[in-house]
């Protein structure tokens, strides 16, 4: 009879150890995440101190595994609407802002995929970047 109460003891140890550990493991991973802040407001911010545009939105910022057909697998991704701006060739204006962002925005290369929408009168363009390289 003894020998079964201390195997019992044993296990209930054990589910509880096992419940505990998950526990501890989950609590690490959400403060981990809730202090990794994200980079969406450091990147509005980049673009609009180095663009001269109307305005700048911020459509989408997520993080968590996406799939498309166009895109592939990506775990993060932002999209900004960029509305009339001013600019003389839209590729060099996105080389420089991609630059500027690579230089101030710390993690930005880690970023799967960055869709810039330049919004014009008569024109409307989508920039990709993966990763911090111009597709």
């Amino acid at each position: 009879m003894t020998s079964l109460k201390k195997v019992i003891k044993y296990i209930l140890l054990l589910v509880v150890g096992l419940f505990a550990g998950v526990f501890i493991a989950g609590a690490i991973s959400g403060a981990k995440d809730a202090l990794s802040a994200d980079k969406s407001d450091a990147i509005q911010a980049v673009l609009l101190d180095h663009c001269e545009c109307e305005s700048v939105t911020s459509f989408i910022y997520t993080k968590g595994i996406h799939f498309s057909k166009e895109d592939g697998v990506s775990t993060e991704t932002a999209e900004y609407e960029l509305k009339n701006c001013t600019y003389d060739n839209l590729y060099k204006e996105v080389a420089r802002l991609n630059l500027a962002l690579l230089e101030e925005v710390e993690g930005y290369e880690q970023l799967d995929l960055l869709k810039l929408e330049f919004v014009g009168a008569e024109k409307h363009e989508t920039i990709t970047i993966k990763n911090g390289v111009v597709q």
